[in-house]
């Protein structure tokens, strides 16, 4: 096989939409969500402005620890998420 240089994650340039983190909750479930999504719930977003990621953020796959959030309270948020996420879709 060839050497084929993979470019960095930080350099690889994905439409909004398909942008995604990996949250890890504190008894290590890992939750793969688009940023957008994981942004609307207030303490995540602050957690990731501390970070650097906003919406444009060209990462991806990136994990994100939660250490005071268990897998299924951050399950339940995410969806609470997901639901907004489509409900603020069709008001616009």
């Amino acid at each position: 096989m060839a050497n084929v240089a993979k470019k960095p994650r930080e350099a690889i340039t994905r439409p909004a939409s398909e942008r995604s983190i990996v949250l890890v909750s504190s008894d290590r479930k890992e939750f793969v969500c688009p940023i957008k999504v994981a942004r609307m719930s207030s303490t995540i977003r602050g957690l990731l402005d501390d970070l650097g990621f906003d919406e444009n953020s060209e990462v991806h796959g990136e994990h994100i620890p939660l250490a005071t959030i268990d897998g299924n309270i951050l399950e339940l948020i995410l969806k609470w998420c997901e639901h907004h996420k489509v409900r603020n879709l069709i008001k616009t």
